[in-house]
């Protein structure tokens, strides 16, 4: 067999020794788009550690929330589960189109390299400032960040009206970056082990989820009567539904029914014309026309699934994250196809069982209805330790995702530093310990000054999830650009040897596209000029591309205004 690679690859040691010995100009040279790394990076992650980064970064706490939201917006539990399903199929596609890209470029960055190599180096640039300044360092870190503040809160019972709460709530939103960027800085050996743990604990919590879901069922579960129509005619204690091919029954509106539209509770509805408005009526058995609950919603059923998927794929973000540390992995060319198959399909079975639990353990309506529907599961187990339980788990469960983004993000802006002379300093490593150290400090300084401005300007949650739900425009866009490099790099590069290739092409590139595209039309329209103002962020990277791409830096000099600092800091001029 023939082991010579053929004189187009990409990734041959040619034009990494040519940059070395050239002293490329960086963010110049067509060269710079396909390059493998500048210096051979040392393969640290086994296939069971970019099986824990992936894992770990999918299980943040999504999982433990946004089911009950994706319940009420599935007219029920079978339809619940399938909408579940067809999100995981479709992170199983986007996965497949990933593992050949990153199997034929394997070098780190993931989408960075991917778009840079067929739209050229200004998508990569818009990318990685897209990723460093709004969607993975300016929001998806610090959301997490918050989240662990969160918890600690309740787990600790500080007092939220106290007047130094805010302080120690930013400060307890910094302590997990602070720390887990430090253990990243440390080696890649001290920050996998860590990952490795957190993914493992936050597994086995999930596990012990679906134990209490099946095993301590919640019983007595009432069996409600469920009628669903549109709203013909409503009093003060009355209201009538036009159900399909029956005759409208009227129910009674009692003090204790409780009346949501869109999920939200609704107070003097009455004063609101609802007439034609979709509605689900809950009554009890033995009182088929005694309103317990009703459930009104302006969505139409394919809007509310819709949107049901649209949380779901959040739920689920985080399983492309292996490409990012592609030229790190063991035996790349093999194992980054199955990390990223292995960890995404673990993934999709697992939230199927806990979804399964939610379900046995408190019933669908009661599920629907919760706004914390793991904690209300791990109440049923005896002993009252759920409440504790919960926030230690959600806890963790932050950390690991915290984590997995601050190794796979430092990966993405240190090939960013390589490629682009305004940000040379990011591509530095330091030699004995491995990391990207730079990078690191830069992500952490921009997390800093997040967590800051969230405490300065938001007063409420509200408004801080408004800010992260403006970024998925930006966060969907790339994703769809990566779709559309898919078919660019197949013609592109058609005589290059691809060591996996996706199934079913074109169906399954095809499919990835439509969803991305799907994705970005639906969080754009749902906050317009949210996504108006941070798309004009990521333009703003346009200057700072040309100022870049005339800045006569190389690589060489790079290095070597690194060797100057670290001296200055008295770090071992061994380092590079």
């Amino acid at each position: 067999m023939n082991n010579q690679r053929p004189t187009n690859d990409p990734f041959g040691d040619s034009n990494s020794s040519l940059a070395r010995r050239e002293g490329v100009r960086l963010g110049t040279t067509p060269m710079d788009s396909s390059r493998h790394d500048l210096t051979n990076r040392k393969a640290h992650f086994s296939l069971w550690d970019t099986v824990c980064i992936i894992v770990g970064i999918i299980i943040g706490t999504g999982i433990f929330k946004a089911p009950g939201s994706i319940f009420a917006m599935s007219s029920g539990p079978l339809e619940a589960l399938a909408v579940w399903v067809v999100g995981g199929l479709l992170c199983v596609v986007g996965a497949f189109c990933f593992a050949e890209l990153a199997s034929t470029y394997p070098r780190s960055g993931g989408e960075y390299v991917y778009l840079t190599r067929a739209f050229g180096s200004w998508a990569g640039f818009l990318f990685a400032w897209g990723q460093l300044l709004i969607v993975r360092t300016g929001a998806s870190v610090v959301v997490m960040a918050y989240v662990f503040a969160d918890y600690t809160v309740k787990l600790m019972g500080i007092d939220e009206k106290a007047e130094w709460f805010p302080l120690t709530y930013a400060l307890l939103a910094l302590a997990p970056i602070l720390w887990l960027t430090a253990i990243n800085i440390l080696g890649v050996r001290e920050g996998k082990v860590t990952q490795n743990l957190l993914t493992v604990i936050k597994v086995a919590g999930l596990a012990g989820v679906v134990i209490v879901g099946l095993v301590w069922a919640r019983e007595g579960k009432r069996d409600w009567r469920v009628v669903s129509g549109t709203v013909a005619a409503a009093g003060a204690d009355s209201l009538m539904v036009q159900t399909d091919g029956h005759p409208s029954p009227v129910f009674v509106l009692t003090p204790r029914t409780k009346i949501t539209l869109d999920g939200d509770e609704v107070k003097n509805w009455e004063q609101t014309d609802l007439r034609g408005v979709r509605v689900k009526v809950l009554s009890p058995p033995d009182e088929p026309f005694r309103a317990e609950r009703v459930k009104l919603t302006t969505h139409s059923p394919f809007g509310a699934l819709t949107l049901a998927l649209i949380f779901v794929l959040w739920t689920y973000a985080g399983w492309h994250e292996g490409a990012y540390v592609a030229a790190e992995v063991e035996n790349k060319r093999r194992n980054l196809p199955r990390a990223l198959l292995l960890g995404t399909a673990a993934v999709i079975a697992l939230y199927l069982l806990v979804n399964v639990a939610y379900l046995v353990g408190l019933g669908y309506d009661e599920a629907a209805d919760s706004p914390a529907v793991a904690a209300d599961v791990l109440k049923l187990a005896p002993g009252g330790f759920g409440d504790v339980g919960m926030c230690l788990l959600v806890m963790l469960s932050s950390l690991g995702a915290i984590n997995g983004m601050l190794c796979t993000n430092s990966r993405i802006f240190a090939e960013f530093g390589k490629d682009h002379s305004l940000f040379a300093p990011l591509a530095w490593w330091h030699r004995r310990l491995g990391t990207p150290v730079v990078a690191l400090l830069v992500q952490l300084a921009v997390s800093i000054a997040t967590v800051v401005g969230v405490a300065l300007a938001f007063k409420s949650h509200e408004n801080f999830e408004r800010l992260i739900a403006g970024t998925a425009p930006v966060f969907w866009l790339f994703f769809f650009a990566t779709g559309v490099a898919f078919f660019v790099l197949r013609w592109q590069d058609r005589g290059i040897e691809r060591p996996f290739t996706t199934p079913l092409y074109p169906l399954m590139p095809v499919l990835y596209c439509g969803c991305c595209g799907m994705m970005v039309v639906a969080s754009a329209v749902a906050l317009p000029w949210d996504a108006a103002a941070w798309l004009g962020i990521l333009l703003l990277g346009v200057p700072l591309f040309w100022l870049s791409r005339y800045t006569p830096t190389t690589v060489e000099q790079a290095n070597q205004q690194m060797h100057t600092v670290v001296g200055g800091m008295g770090l071992s001029k061994n380092d590079k």
